[in-house]
């Protein structure tokens, strides 16, 4: 019980986070740049962000399922395989309730003056307007971007077919790229804006005006080249360790020691 409360919770909450950003969060800066939030917690879980919410819920539980697949035998592979493709559905189902929700029921945000890329980090510095259909202009001004919605569709309809097909491994594969496409998605909506203010839109951060200063940047650059190798290594060496199904024969030799 505590495993699927502490799976469950977070993958809801995760979408209900990136719900309300997509909306816009009602906080704001004064003169000195000091933030203020001006909402609420119950505010925060609003319809679309209850939405988003369900999105990252069968996302996440469609991943988990086929993970369960490919690590089991028997009865349980055959219940994770059934749970990964109804997920699967529910993501298609929900995936394009948001996307129609967002482009025709939700004003995205546009910076029509003072966006300075490399300008100080000041978010007061521009100014922003709210408008129809503005999450989605990205998609229009650079097509590339189209491909991370496409690969959000397609790996999981794929996931579908190879599931039902007992092709657990590349259902793993497919299954990881339609969490890639969409979350994607929503960040390459969202780009250039990271939270965007509904009570005060010009106070809205943005990847420019949020930015650290060169010096931290490059420090943070130098942290990740020296321990992303350690990670990666270590990550593999487990998954290299725990490789393989958990069959009942695994369990009886384990419980003699």
């Amino acid at each position: 019980r505590a495993l699927v409360v502490s799976g469950l919770v977070p993958s809801l909450v995760f979408g209900v986070a990136f719900g309300n950003l997509l909306l816009g969060t009602p906080f704001h800066f004064d003169d000195t740049l000091r933030p203020f939030y001006t909402g609420s917690f119950f505010e925060l879980l609003n319809p679309f962000a209850l939405l988003c919410g369900l999105v990252s819920l069968a996302m996440l539980m469609m991943h988990g399922a086929v993970y369960a697949a490919l690590k089991t035998t028997g009865e349980i592979a055959r219940r994770a395989t059934c749970a990964a493709t109804r997920a699967a559905l529910v993501l298609i189902v929900l995936f394009t309730l948001g996307g129609l929700w967002i482009t025709f029921g939700i004003d995205g945000y546009v910076i029509v003056s003072g966006a300075e890329h490399g300008g100080p980090s000041n978010p007061l510095h521009k100014t922003v307007i709210r408008e129809t259909g503005a999450w989605i202009a990205n998609y229009g001004a650079y097509p590339l971007t189209m491909l991370a919605p496409a690969l959000g569709y397609a790996g999981a309809v794929g996931t579908i077919l190879l599931m039902r097909a007992g092709a657990f491994g590349l259902a793993f594969i497919t299954s990881g790229v339609a969490v890639a496409g969409i979350v994607a998605t929503a960040g390459l909506s969202l780009f250039p804006f990271i939270m965007p203010s509904s009570s005060d839109p010009s106070s809205s951060l943005t990847v420019w005006d949020s930015s650290s200063s060169h010096l931290t940047l490059f420090i943070m650059l130098l942290a990740a080249a020296f321990f992303m190798p350690i990670i990666v290594a270590y990550t593999s060496w487990v998954f290299s360790v725990v490789r393989g199904k958990v069959t009942a024969e695994h369990l009886d030799h384990d419980s003699k020691y």
